[in-house]
């Protein structure tokens, strides 16, 4: 099977997908893999000749933790020309593909299976990326709200996508003979997304309006060996618990620190 795997985000979107294409073609499959261009480094560490397309999401990562107005309304005409982008880029590896594979912000993934009438899969590693009253969107940051507010969150979250790019989404499909699209967000998500975060840790919403399937997170083996002093810390005392934030940037690391010595405190633990 021949699959084209749209690998888009920051490095904690696109080392799972580099962990999924290794298994993929370990089972046989054909593996065409594309990455953001910052992250082309960490695809060929992990044997990949990726196809490199569009945006540093780390760098826009960084730009919307600043909470700038004026910066956010830079990203709006980069986030649409994304959408162009990986059209251009990736269109002329669709030939002879099978699947499509996606995950993040790979926009246009559902369109390629559409044109080529094969599944698309889309993969969200964590289940804040799929619409239920359990949680709010991604976009809001207060958790344990009523369920009612959680499902408003979402209905703003479809309206405030539809709104930024239905429009060049719908020519994108006219262009090739597609209908249009009423939600912005489900086509992005797909019709049956995987979930592949830890269900111990991050459980699937049990209101989403399909099943969804949740096979665990999908970590990429690492050959590296550990520095002596994270050695010599692990081999000291009990198994530590460990707090990461990926790419993620916070605009007050301090306080954010002292929440989680204080939490590391309390459990009594390691970390």
């Amino acid at each position: 099977m021949r699959v084209l795997v749209g690998a888009f985000g920051t490095r904690g979107d696109v080392q799972p997908m580099l962990a999924l294409s290794r298994s993929l073609e370990a089972r046989g499959h054909a593996v065409r893999l594309a990455v953001p261009p910052n992250s082309m480094a960490l695809a060929r560490d992990a044997g990949f000749e990726a196809i490199p397309v569009g945006l540093d999401y780390e760098d826009i990562s960084r730009r919307a933790a600043t909470g700038s107005i004026r910066e956010l309304l830079t990203l709006i005409p980069l986030l649409r020309e994304e959408v162009r982008t990986q059209i251009g880029a990736l269109e002329q590896h669709t030939a002879g593909v099978d699947l499509v594979v996606g995950s993040s912000v790979f926009a246009v993934g559902a369109v390629f299976a559409e044109v080529l009438r094969k599944p698309y899969v889309y993969f969200a590693f964590c289940p804040q990326l799929l619409a239920s009253s359990d949680h709010p969107s991604p976009a809001v940051p207060w958790h344990g709200m009523p369920h009612w507010a959680n499902r408003a969150t979402w209905a703003f979250n479809g309206w405030y996508w539809s709104r930024l790019l239905r429009t060049l989404m719908n020519e994108v499909r006219a262009e090739r003979k597609l209908g249009p699209i009423g939600d912005v967000w489900s086509s992005l998500t797909g019709a049956h997304p995987i979930l592949a975060s830890d269900p111990v840790l991050a459980a699937a919403p049990a209101d989403h309006p399909v099943p969804v399937a949740q096979p665990g997170a999908m970590f990429l083996a690492d050959s590296g060996g550990l520095s002596p002093g994270l050695s010599s810390f692990l081999e000291a005392g009990p198994a530590p618990a460990y707090v990461g934030f990926g790419s993620m940037s916070d605009p007050s690391p301090r306080k954010t620190t002292e929440r989680i010595l204080e939490a590391v405190r309390r459990a009594g633990v390691r970390a």
